[in-house]
């Protein structure tokens, strides 16, 4: 059934995408892959820190560049993510440390044992909790950057004469107009993943209290916090990235000759 459902997936984005939909399944395959990639390595108790960081730069340039091409958006994007990934990166392995949510629930570890399964990886669990927080991260944060600077782009590209400080202003603008609808999707996520779970939490008598304070609940909802949190930051930060490069084209040039816009100085 699920290689029904890619293949449908595949066809809906060739049919009705056209080209850029082959670019776009591309790209997905492309990710798959690195995270596979990056599991294996994991499993073969490669640090998992590092591991995570790499495949988040790798999905980003791929996501960003090959299906978007070299202009100002994609590049301003980029950086933004970098330097969100690099500054939450410290504070993900700490709250996962302080929250103790390495490792597998109660609730996993009672349907792992009546499996039969042992639930000893001999891996570092607290490397695999920022190794989710991260995943889950950047996921969120390449759409909020990608559309921050698409949007700030084609503001410039329509009035020119607009100063860094417009543009800026223009991308804060565009960001508190969809930050309410990108935390909703991350938060009804959150809630479609976690449905069976408060099901089984209604079903066992869990008191409310016990719920916030389980590391199932933890683990799924701490990732999701850590995304909205990263889609709130990389705001400012694209807008002051994106509003300084198309200001100071000369400097960028080299970089970004082939963007229309930096041809055209």
């Amino acid at each position: 059934m699920i290689i029904v459902l890619l293949i449908i997936l595949m066809l809906l984005m060739f049919l009705i995408g056209g080209d850029r939909g082959v670019v776009s399944f591309v790209t997905l395959c492309a990710n798959f892959i690195f995270m596979l990639v990056a599991i294996l390595l994991m499993y073969w108790g490669i640090n998992a820190i590092a591991v995570t960081y790499i495949c988040c730069i790798l999905i980003s340039l791929v996501t960003l560049f090959y299906q978007n091409g070299e202009n100002a958006k994609t590049f301003s994007a980029f950086i933004s993510i970098f330097i969100i990934i690099t500054l939450l990166s410290f504070f993900a392995y700490k709250m996962g440390y302080a929250a103790n949510l390495q490792g597998f629930s109660t609730e996993k570890q009672l349907e792992d044992e009546m499996s039969g399964l042992s639930v000893n990886m001999n891996i570092d669990m607290i490397k695999i909790a920022f190794a989710v927080i991260m995943i889950g991260l950047i996921g969120a944060v390449l759409d909020m950057s990608i559309a921050i600077s698409s949007s700030v782009y084609e503001v410039y590209k329509n009035n020119n004469h607009l100063t860094q400080k417009d543009l800026f202003l223009s991308g804060i603008n565009i960001g508190s107009d969809i930050i309410g609808s990108t935390t909703n999707t991350l938060f009804f996520a959150f809630l479609a993943e976690f449905l069976m779970l408060m099901i089984r939490f209604k079903k066992e008598h869990y008191s409310f209290d016990k719920i916030i304070n389980s590391k199932a609940f933890s683990q799924e909802m701490i990732p999701i916090i850590f995304s909205c949190i990263g889609c709130i930051l990389i705001i400012p930060i694209c807008s002051v990235i994106i509003s300084y490069v198309l200001t100071h084209k000369s400097t960028f040039h080299k970089w970004l000759k082939e963007d229309p816009i930096f041809q055209n100085d």
